[in-house]
């Protein structure tokens, strides 16, 4: 069983989420760098400190939701702090559409989960 705090931050491997996992890592967390490609996953983990640990994660995808969450079951036991920094970007955007239009199209109570 870890002792430390655990904490998953999805999106972590880039931006607002990466800097989160730094400073959770500062604070004495265990960090799991959520992201949906594993590789650049653990790029971040490896850039975060020797306490965080890539998970791939997709928050879109159910499956890869559950291949998550048993993850961190089985190798932490559990999961004190959960930061949703993962957003969904660019999905519909047309070529040429402005940013009002593109954002029109792609609030959160537009898109599945």
């Amino acid at each position: 069983m870890q002792d430390k705090r655990v904490a998953l931050v999805t999106g972590a491997n880039q931006g607002i989420g990466l800097q989160i996992a730094k400073d959770l890592i500062a604070h004495g967390f265990t960090v799991l760098v959520g992201s949906r490609n594993l590789e650049r996953g653990e790029a971040a983990a490896k850039e975060v400190g020797p306490d965080a640990h890539a998970l791939q994660l997709d928050v879109t995808d159910q499956a890869s939701i559950a291949a998550a969450a048993e993850c961190i079951r089985t190798e932490f036991g559990r999961l004190d702090v959960l930061i949703q920094n993962a957003a969904i970007s660019h999905m519909n955007r047309q070529p040429g559409q402005s940013v009002e239009g593109y954002v029109a199209t792609t609030r959160p109570s537009n898109v599945s989960r």
